[in-house]
């Protein structure tokens, strides 16, 4: 428990740290309410999941590779909300996450169909499909990272 409350402390910080450079920033109104947006409901259901997944390894995978999905469609349609359109760039769109899905689940079928045989070493022993869900947290947040520089890219200086 006493890393879950570092944890939250450190996010709180970069929270703040994030909200102070862009406030103080030359930048539009839209760009400022974009910026708010994309940087704090995401670190705080970053922090969020970070401190109720603290105790188990799997259940920090699960959390991280749902969270990953659903920023990536959140980032998606912040630019649209914002005047962008919608953004479908990225290194896990929906049609390359139906496709590691599929993949993951056949070599899961292939590799472990009882379950048994897991991969990795100590504490983070997986089985092949949980392997594909560390793959969905880690490009999934990579993705929503790169539409978050995107949106913010996205605006033009104020004149």
């Amino acid at each position: 428990m006493k890393y879950a409350l570092a944890i939250v402390g450190v996010v709180l910080l970069v929270v703040g740290i994030a909200g102070a450079v862009v406030s103080y920033s030359n930048v539009t109104a839209a760009a400022l309410n974009a910026a708010a947006v994309c940087i704090n409901n995401p670190i705080s259901a970053e922090c969020f999941s970070a401190t109720a997944a603290i105790n188990s390894a799997w259940t920090t995978v699960i959390l991280f590779a749902l969270l990953g999905v659903l920023l990536t469609s959140y980032m998606g349609t912040q630019a649209q909300a914002v005047g962008q359109g919608r953004l479908y760039a990225g290194v896990l769109g929906r049609a390359d996450r139906l496709v590691l899905l599929v993949l993951g689940g056949l070599v899961q079928l292939l590799a472990a169909p009882s379950g048994g045989v897991v991969w990795g070493y100590g504490p983070v022993l997986f089985q092949p499909l949980e392997w594909f869900l560390v793959l969905f947290a880690v490009l999934g947040h990579g993705t929503a990272i790169q539409r978050a520089v995107g949106i913010w890219r996205g605006f033009s200086a104020p004149r």
